[in-house]
């Protein structure tokens, strides 16, 4: 969608990642909110320049899905939030065994995280 909008693709793994990568935390540290705090500022000077963001994360948490509302309103900028949801467990099991990362350092979650996670 990204591509085809000529839209800014913020993603939350590429941020985070690259910090790991910096070497400034230790490979095994929990990120925390450091990625999404970093993606905020970012989809606001991109924004005000004029373009269309589309930001790219795992949101299971409230208050980072109403931040990136709360960024585009300060604004006054309408902002649109899609939810993708797997509602079937063996297809998406199937998605997490199977998917090959684009961001080159990331590990991605084993389907036994995936389902730890709340």
């Amino acid at each position: 969608m990204a591509d085809r909008r000529q839209s800014i693709y913020l993603r939350t793994d590429s941020i985070e990642q690259a910090k790991r990568s910096s070497g400034v935390l230790a490979p095994e540290a929990d990120m925390g909110p450091a990625g999404y705090m970093a993606a905020y500022p970012i989809a606001a000077d991109n924004l005000r320049l004029g373009h269309v963001v589309i930001a790219d994360s795992v949101n299971p948490v409230k208050i980072t899905r109403d931040a990136y509302r709360d960024v585009a309103e300060q604004l006054g900028i309408r902002s649109l939030e899609v939810e993708v949801v797997c509602s079937d467990n063996v297809i998406h099991r199937n998605r997490v065994e199977t998917r090959h990362s684009t961001v080159e350092g990331l590990t991605s979650p084993t389907w036994k995280q995936v389902e730890r996670r709340q």
